[in-house]
């Protein structure tokens, strides 16, 4: 929650201080325009402050601008130097699956893991938790269309393996308190 308040931050900052340089420069300006007698080089100066506000705002928002110009660019080149690899933008993060599994919330544990699958349909690791959390949540057909799903989507054989024998594991013993976030 603090990074996203911190962007917010940065970017009201950055509006703020691009706002008051820019009303800086036309204030002095028009200042400038009124006396002409004042000379010319006189407005370098406010230019120059507008000109740092907005190298600096630039500064204040460079970490989300550089993320969002960069990607297009660097998505190009993964096409040309990877061409039949997915990349994805960010791994898997088990965080708030985890979390859920061991309060006992296997609805909404599953619903991560499934969103994880979405997103990352080569992620064996994902497989293995969320085929074990369907057996704790009371969910086995759910577990077999997930494992049907591995066997297409998991190139990996030993990982498969594992998979498949988590299957076997959680079909014998479900509910166990199999603890499915220490799968490796």
């Amino acid at each position: 929650m603090w990074h996203s308040i911190s962007i917010i931050l940065r970017w009201l900052t950055a509006a703020a201080i691009l706002v008051a340089s820019f009303r800086y420069a036309v204030k002095t300006m028009s200042a400038v325009e009124a006396a002409p007698s004042i000379l010319a080089y006189s407005a370098a100066f406010p230019l120059l402050v507008a000109m740092g506000g907005v190298i600096l705002s630039v500064l204040f928002v460079a970490p989300e601008l550089i993320h969002w110009g960069g990607t297009p660019i660097r998505a190009f080149f993964d096409a040309i130097l990877y061409p039949h690899t997915e990349i994805h933008d960010t791994p898997p993060d088990y965080t708030l699956p985890h979390f859920y599994y061991r309060q006992r919330r296997y609805p909404e544990a599953l619903e991560w893991y499934l969103k994880l699958l979405r997103a990352h349909p080569r992620e064996a690791r994902a497989y293995m938790e969320a085929i074990a959390t369907a057996f704790e949540g009371g969910e086995p057909r759910l577990a077999h269309k997930l494992l049907r799903k591995a066997r297409r989507k998991v190139r990996d054989a030993e990982a498969l393996a594992k998979i498949e024998a988590i299957f076997r594991r959680m079909q014998r013993v479900r509910p166990t308190g199999f603890t499915a976030h220490r799968v490796e």
